[in-house]
């Protein structure tokens, strides 16, 4: 998987698919974001306990009926961390990736990732919501170790989950240390 630099043909096309999950009312569009910060080089682990259970991931959430993709990114990113982002600081990416819920919602039972890697330079040291349990920032080498907890037996067995996260942290593109250029997302 590569993060792609994000252009406006590309923030339509997603943003196309984002519609069409919502119209069939068979998937749950999410967006989810690749949180790095450049001044330490470390990414952004959040936690969340759902049954008891430390459920690491990223900072994510559903985009709602008519909310363009960038939107509900900024949205999602302000609601849990309380930091802010531009179409600055989005800088590629990385598809879409379809993984079913243990708990339906809304009588869906397959969510689907729409994955963003993000830039961020501010304070380590953030203020997080009630939905999150806590964070952690890393760097790339230690990141598997910390969302292995997802691939050991459970009540609630999240492989799916895991295989997802592995493969974007396994993206050849957050190991380059080249600055990607991008365009600002259409206005919606």
């Amino acid at each position: 998987m590569i993060f792609e630099p994000l252009t406006k043909k590309l923030w339509n096309a997603i943003n196309k698919e984002i519609k069409a999950c919502i119209k069939a009312k068979k998937e749950r569009p999410t967006v989810a974001a690749v949180l790095y910060h450049t001044r330490s080089r470390q990414y952004l682990i959040i936690t969340s306990r759902k049954g008891g259970l430390s459920n690491p991931g990223l900072v994510k959430g559903g985009v709602e009926r008519g909310e363009s993709a960038f939107r509900a990114l900024v949205r999602e990113i302000g609601q849990e961390l309380h930091i802010s982002v531009s179409s600055r600081n989005v800088k590629g990416y990385g598809g879409s990736y379809s993984v079913p819920l243990v708990h339906p919602k809304n009588g869906l039972s397959i969510k689907r990732y729409f994955v963003f890697l993000v830039a961020y330079s501010g304070p380590l040291k953030l203020t997080i919501n009630g939905e999150l349990s806590g964070y952690f920032w890393m760097p790339l080498k230690e990141v598997e170790g910390a969302l292995s907890v997802l691939n050991e037996p459970r009540p609630e067995p999240r492989p799916e989950k895991y295989n997802v996260l592995m493969k974007i942290f396994a993206s050849p593109s957050l190991k380059q240390k080249k600055k990607v250029r991008i365009k600002e997302p259409p206005s919606h």
